[in-house]
């Protein structure tokens, strides 16, 4: 029996919302996906960040074995968008084309440039505008022309219910091009990628009716999705759940408290201080307002007004009222004094978070060259972090801070952050320098990342009614997937092949023996030239910034 396979990522999507609308009946679609299949909490990567957990469900593989640790590489103390160049190891669809098997892949991070496979694949959220963005190159015509102008993101400079109809409508999109490619082709494998989940919930933690009105309306594209192919095993996947972030921890304002970090003064740091300051707020309100900060900044700059001529005309009761009645969000990234202009000084710091990697990473690099110092400054970081409070609750703030080789195995495990962090509920960092205090409470509640992610299962030969005791890892679909298409699973594979705790135990699927391959050499000599230009990086760290991501 040939069998087929569509996988819906839904990205950020977490149980704590979808529980209480399903006890309300307004799931309607998911009620019957959950109440007649298997569902399990889906336990993503560390860092659950989009990148590197999509990378890591489209290979089975740990980051170490794959290569990807963020939304960015680091190179010679700079760095560069990831691309999907940098994955070093075959995808489930490139593998699956290997196989002759026909897969159709839309929207998933991580795949942009496209690779040709044997089937159609059209690019996710870190592609830049105007480039091209699906293999064969003719299919982005067919989209354009049966969604009125195909967008692969919504517009991020927009707010309010402007932002909550954008994403919606390119959900919309997203779903009928999808249809579209399936119905025009044969195929075995399928996978499309909402993005909706993660946008709206980042943006509007505090709002639950915006929230519940992006849930009902993706139950809506799936049950379209799931009425066009009924013959179909469905499975629902989210890279990483999500949750209110009601504390911001400024890890870099620690590194400079605790001595392991310095910064320098001086006027020609003006503009990149302000860009940092504009950087930060994209975690607020003004990250979603018509002018970016950062433009903002630049055009002030051109015309003479920098902070440091305006603090000067200020008194200084007047800046502490002023403060005071700026949000709380931009008011703890405020300097307390007049010396406004910084940057690092990387010469005599011995470790930074700063402008190294996305904040969702979590990650804090170790710097210098003695590998003792290294080790030493990485030890003494990790004890103290541990060791954390919250000053102002007492509560400890970090999880657990993580060498990279106790996360990650592998030929590129060398190439990850020294640390990464997992902190507690409701925490998440910033790159701010000045803050009242390392850790300090939000004015509103946002939404970040939170590892707990969802997995449903549906189809004839999946079990009804079940709900998994132990979570499953997000690195287990794609050799789950491998398997029950009738292909070899990659030996050097982290997921595991998910059978009897899914499928129904007299299936053929779970009495057929699963095929193991050895790992293709080719995989570790991928081309590492990006395919971005600087207006390019520029333009999605833009997309980025208003996610609160940088």
């Amino acid at each position: 029996m040939k069998r087929k396979l569509i996988i819906v990522g839904l990205d950020g999507a977490t149980f704590d919302v979808i529980d209480p609308l399903l006890q309300k009946g307004q799931l309607p679609c998911l009620a019957r996906l959950i109440g007649e299949g298997t569902r399990a909490t889906l336990m993503s990567t560390i860092p659950y960040s989009t990148i590197p957990a999509w990378p890591s469900f489209m290979t089975g593989k740990n980051p170490g074995r794959h290569g990807v640790f963020d939304f960015f590489t680091v190179e010679d103390g700079r760095r560069r968008l990831t691309s999907s160049r940098d994955i070093r190891s075959r995808t489930l669809w490139e593998i699956l084309s290997q196989n002759g098997r026909r897969s159709v892949v839309m929207n998933v991070p991580g795949t942009y440039p496209p690779a040709p496979i044997n089937g159609v694949l059209v690019t996710g959220m870190l592609t830049p505008r105007e480039s091209p963005f699906t293999s064969p190159p003719e299919v982005a015509d067919l989209l354009h022309q049966v969604t009125g102008g195909y967008r692969i993101n919504c517009q991020s400079h927009l707010s309010g219910q402007r932002l909550v109809d954008d994403v919606l409508t390119v959900t919309e999109k997203h779903k009928k091009g999808f249809l579209t490619l399936l119905r025009r082709d044969e195929w075995d494998f399928a996978m499309l990628m909402f993005r909706a989940t993660d946008v709206i919930q980042h943006h509007f933690w505090d709002r639950r009716d915006v929230v519940e009105l992006c849930y009902r309306e993706i139950d809506r594209c799936i049950e379209d999705i799931a009425h066009a192919f009924p013959e179909a095993t469905i499975i629902l996947v989210s890279d990483h759940g999500l949750q209110g972030q009601q504390w911001d921890f400024h890890v870099n304002k620690w590194l400079l408290d605790q001595g392991y970090m310095h910064i320098k003064r001086g006027r020609t740091a003006e503009l990149s201080r302000w860009e940092q300051i504009a950087d930060l707020e994209g975690r607020g309100a003004l990250a979603q307002g018509r002018l970016h900060p950062s433009r903002v900044s630049r055009a002030l700059l051109k015309l003479g007004i920098t902070g440091h001529n305006v603090r000067k005309l200020i008194p200084g009761h007047w800046w502490t009222s002023l403060k005071k009645a700026v949000p709380q969000s931009m008011r703890d990234h405020l300097p307390a004094g007049k010396d406004l202009e910084y940057e690092v000084d990387w010469d005599r710091s011995l470790a930074s978070a700063y402008q190294l990697y996305a904040t969702e990473s979590k990650a804090i690099q170790i710097l210098g060259t003695d590998q003792e110092t290294r080790r030493r400054v990485r030890g003494e970081i990790i004890e103290k972090l541990e060791q954390l409070c919250n000053p102002l609750t007492d509560a400890p703030i970090v999880r657990r801070a993580y060498r990279r080789e106790e996360l990650y195995e592998g030929p590129y495990a060398h190439h990850a952050p020294d640390i990464i962090l997992d902190l507690h509920n409701g925490y998440n960092v910033t790159n701010a320098f000045f803050a009242n205090d390392y850790c300090t409470l939000r004015d509103e509640i946002r939404g970040c990342h939170h590892r707990e992610g969802i997995f449903v299962a549906f189809g004839e030969d999946v079990r009804e009614g079940v709900t998994l005791d132990s979570p499953l890892s997000l690195m287990d679909a794609m050799p789950t997937a491998l398997h029950y298409l009738g292909s070899a699973v990659p030996g050097d594979c982290d997921g595991r092949v998910v059978t009897t705790e899914i499928f129904k135990p007299d299936c053929e699927v779970c009495r057929r023996e699963v095929r193991f391959e050895r790992p293709q050499a080719t995989e570790l000599g991928l081309e590492e030239v990006s395919p971005y230009v600087d207006e390019d990086q520029a333009e999605i760290e833009e997309r980025l910034r208003a996610l609160g991501y940088l």
